[in-house]
């Protein structure tokens, strides 16, 4: 089994399939390119948002809070 290693973890390669935005089957047709662009927030903000560790860090945190009550 191939592994993945997701910021310390680890996670079953075999649970991430790669797919073609057209074999999606959605509602609505979407744009190629739907990225979020946060520079006009973290300008009036002041805040950046968090890099993809730190936010991973903190939705961890935040699934551990919520499961123990």
């Amino acid at each position: 089994m191939e592994s993945l290693k997701v910021k310390g973890s680890y996670a079953n390669k075999n649970l991430i399939l790669p797919v073609r935005m057209r074999e999606m089957k959605r509602i609505a047709t979407r744009p190629k390119d739907s990225s979020l662009d946060t520079s006009k927030a973290s300008r009036y903000l002041k805040e950046k948002p968090y890099d993809l560790d730190k936010a991973l860090d903190v939705l961890k945190e935040e699934i551990g809070k919520s499961s123990k009550g």
